[in-house]
């Protein structure tokens, strides 16, 4: 991971129950709470990118279509205007 000098600040808003649990979790884990999302973020975008289960792989290949299904009814119909 970068120091922190190389990582770029972020202000995000969080419904006070979900920063309750999250501080549990991180408190469980041994971790800071910045530590604690961040390791949950880097997990969620993995599984995106390396889907191990039926639905990740099924949504990977949604989006794929999606973009396939775009690209089709682009030139059929021409550009977006």
């Amino acid at each position: 991971m970068k120091g922190a000098r190389d990582i770029s600040p972020l202000g995000v808003r969080l419904p006070d129950s979900l920063k309750a649990r999250l501080q549990q979790e991180s408190k469980k884990n041994g971790r800071s709470l910045n530590s604690e999302i961040v390791m949950i973020l880097q997990s969620y975008i993995e599984q995106i990118d390396n889907p191990e289960s039926i639905n990740g792989l099924a949504d990977k290949e949604a989006e794929r279509f999606k973009e396939a299904l775009l690209e089709t009814l682009k030139s059929m119909y021409g550009k977006e205007k």
